[in-house]
């Protein structure tokens, strides 16, 4: 057994190789073809011969059957959409949008194989709709004649999009207001889109609504229907109603008027039971306002004293009582009771409504209030012009009730010795006509 295990040793030690010196080779370092991304792959993919000096680094040479034989690429460089940094071949780098025909959206985000194709050859692909989207075209020769083809209403990022075409500038119709918001099928009927009138009436129905005996097919024409009528309400709503109810109008709406539907003012009806316009009262209360407040004493035109669309601002302007002072913040009811029939109100200040209960003279004085008083609360009396005690010199600094401990005022006497019993001077020496010595600036 033992020179079994002597035997086995000698043979393997004549059989025994040395290993292989380590490769000293960097293909990035060493080359002009940098491994990177798919390209790392093992020598002998690209050296089947072990023949290293020779291999090129084009992509013909591995590559040997390129796609894109007899096309528009087979001459240019295959780096120019292909990268081994991409997961795949088929994956490519290429950027459309730097060419003549931008990819825009979902619509054009296709295989490059959609528009190349074989047929094509080497030439470019046509940039026109047809070359993808042949015929028949849904619209058929409706816009053969339109400049710009498709692309005048279709935008790229979805078929079904039209806001590539302008409906002002290329039909000199523009949609504005509930225009704006309908679909194009609810004007234009088919596929072909055919031309419309651009009249109201082709397209609303008139007969159905302002139609009556004697106006079987409707009583408006076509030019007419905007002078109610608005793009942005089919009801009659500003800036339309301004022709009938603007400010240059018989009868403006204004403040509250101009919330107000139709209806509660345009109450009649014709025959088909529809809204009429016309012949309708501008009196506000034959139709509209009841005059529960006046019960019609003061007559129907409301206008006199209220204000159009305000019913508690008041315009009524007392010329035959002119209103001064504080007769200016006086309530109406003040003087007019709390029934508002307004007629037949007192004139004078101390008549039952207005100042008898607050007379302080107690009617002593009469009911020429205004010879003494002010409508703003200021005394106008004169002593000198309406009595016949002058008041001159310390007189004039003395307060009323100093004199008139009542506000009756009368009667007072004028002489001195009234107000300014004998003094303890005289003793009663010199009788009552003070004025012979003194004089109304000094006592003494």
């Amino acid at each position: 057994m033992r020179w079994l295990v002597c035997v086995v040793m000698l043979v393997g030690t004549a059989y025994a190789q040395p290993s292989p010196p380590a490769m000293d080779f960097d293909h990035d370092r060493d080359t002009k073809m940098p491994l990177v991304g798919a390209h790392r792959v093992a020598c002998i993919r690209c050296h089947p011969r072990n023949e290293f000096a020779t291999t090129k680094p084009e992509c013909t040479t591995c590559h040997t059957a390129p796609p894109h034989q007899s096309r528009m690429f087979e001459k240019r460089a295959c780096e120019l959409c292909h990268s081994p940094t991409l997961k795949t071949f088929a994956a490519v780098r290429f950027d459309h949008d730097q060419t003549k025909f931008p990819l825009l959206g979902g619509g054009h985000r296709v295989g490059c194989e959609r528009c190349h194709t074989k047929t094509i050859g080497s030439g470019l692909p046509p940039m026109k709709c047809e070359s993808c989207h042949p015929a028949p075209s849904p619209h058929g020769k409706r816009f053969d004649k339109v400049p710009g083809g498709c692309a005048s209403c279709h935008a790229g990022s979805t078929w079904k999009s039209v806001n590539a075409f302008s409906h002002v500038k290329q039909t000199k119709f523009a949609l504005v207001g509930k225009h704006a918001e309908i679909k194009c099928s609810a004007c234009h009927r088919g596929a072909d889109f055919e031309r419309v009138q651009t009249g109201c009436k082709e397209c609303h129905a008139h007969a159905t609504v302002h139609a009556d005996e004697d106006h079987p097919n409707g009583r408006y024409t076509t030019a007419q229907c905007t002078n109610c009528h608005g793009t942005t309400h089919h009801d009659p709503r500003p800036p339309s109603l301004s022709v009938f109810h603007g400010p240059q109008s018989p009868f403006p709406l204004t403040k509250g008027h101009r919330s107000v539907p139709c209806v509660d003012c345009h109450t009649d009806r014709n025959t088909r039971g529809k809204m009429v316009f016309e012949g309708i009262s501008m009196e506000c209360g034959e139709r509209c306002h009841a005059d529960v407040a006046h019960e019609g004493v003061l007559g129907a035109k409301c206008t006199q004293c209220h204000v159009s669309g305000v019913w508690e601002a008041l315009k009524f302007e007392h010329v035959t009582y002119p209103l001064e002072g504080a007769h200016r913040d006086a309530a109406c009811a003040a003087c007019h009771g709390t029934d508002k029939k307004f007629k037949g109100a007192p004139r004078r200040c101390a008549d039952a409504a207005c100042h008898a209960r607050d007379d302080a003279h107690g009617g002593a004085l009469g009911t020429t209030c205004d010879r003494c008083h002010l409508a703003n609360g200021d005394n106008r009396f004169s002593h000198t012009i309406s009595a016949k005690f002058k008041l001159d010199g310390k007189h004039l600094a003395v307060p009323c009730e100093d004199c008139h401990p009542s506000k009756s005022f009368k009667p007072r006497p004028m002489a001195c010795f009234g107000c300014h019993p004998d003094p303890r001077a005289h003793f009663g020496k010199y009788g009552t006509r003070c004025e012979r010595c003194h004089t109304t600036n000094a006592w003494r």
